[in-house]
């Protein structure tokens, strides 16, 4: 799997990268990933940490837009953060600032 999803992202960069095919195929891959582990520790912890870590990367976000002025930006994140970033985006209750985000997509 990772094979494969290697050479298509190498075959056709960020057109696959920004791709609903990117997105499934990395799923596939955390689905596998937890069948494998099956609900051990080191599930429990890889999963928390990249919660975490995601959580995290949000928060940066927000709170650098809640100190700076700015018109337009972007921010980029690896393809296996694409769909979670955007779910917790799209449900993160912030006050004080509201980006407008914009997703590219192909």
């Amino acid at each position: 799997m990772i094979d494969n999803f290697n050479s298509l992202a190498s075959e056709y960069g960020f057109e696959f990268l920004n791709s609903v095919e990117s997105i499934k195929l990395q799923e596939e891959m955390r689905m596998l990933e937890s069948r494998l582990l099956n609900g051990s520790e080191v599930s429990k912890a890889a999963n928390e940490d990249i919660d975490a870590y995601e959580n995290s990367m949000i928060r940066n976000i927000y709170s650098y837009c809640k100190i700076n002025q700015f018109i337009t930006a972007i921010f980029l994140c690896g393809v296996a953060h694409r769909k979670s970033i955007i779910e917790k985006i799209e449900k993160y209750d912030v006050q004080e600032v509201n980006p407008s985000w914009i997703i590219f997509e192909n």
